[in-house]
C-alpha cells in the first residue's frame, strides 16, 4: 500500500566524478563512521546500498543508501543522481549484508538490476550554493 502512495516520485541517482576515484574507497573502516558499532547479519534487513558498476578496475562502487519498501520498491534521495549517470552506467541495489566489500561471501547478499528511476517532480538541487528541497526517490 505505501508504494501506491509513493507512485509520483522519480528517482535519478547522483555520481560526481570523484565518486569512481579508488582512493575514496582505501580509507580503513574504522575511518569511516565515528562511534558508531557494528551490525549484526540481519539486523537492519531494509538497508540498501545503490550501487554503478566503475568498470573491471574498480568494481561495484556504492553511490547511495536507500531502505527497501517492497521486493520492488526501494526509496532512496534523489541527489543521489544529479549527473543522471544511472541508466548510463550498470546500476544495481544490494541487501543483506554487512559490509560493501566485493569479496565477502555473504550468504545473504542479494543484488537486484535497476530498471526505473522516479525522482519527486519538485526535486530541486542547485550545487553552488547547496539548496535541495524534496530530496526522495523510488528506485524499481
Amino acid at each position: 500500500q505505501i508504494v501506491t502512495d509513493l507512485h509520483f516520485f522519480l528517482f535519478t541517482s547522483t555520481l560526481s566524478p570523484l565518486i569512481l576515484s579508488p582512493s575514496l574507497f582505501s580509507l580503513p573502516h574504522q575511518a569511516q563512521i565515528v562511534g558508531g558499532e557494528n551490525a549484526t547479519l540481519g539486523q537492519f534487513p531494509f538497508q540498501a546500498s545503490v550501487q554503478i558498476y566503475g568498470g573491471p578496475l574498480l568494481g561495484w562502487q556504492h553511490v547511495c543508501g536507500g531502505s527497501i519498501l517492497s521486493e520492488e520498491w526501494v526509496l532512496t534521495a534523489a541527489h543521489c543522481n544529479i549527473y543522471n549517470i544511472t541508466g548510463l552506467v550498470q546500476t544495481r541495489v544490494v541487501g543483506g549484508f554487512l559490509t560493501l566489500r566485493d569479496d565477502d561471501d555473504e550468504p545473504t547478499k542479494q543484488a537486484k538490476r535497476l530498471g526505473k528511476f522516479i525522482k519527486h517532480p519538485d526535486f530541486i538541487y542547485n550545487q553552488l550554493t547547496g539548496y535541495i528541497r524534496h530530496d526522495v526517490a523510488l528506485l524499481r
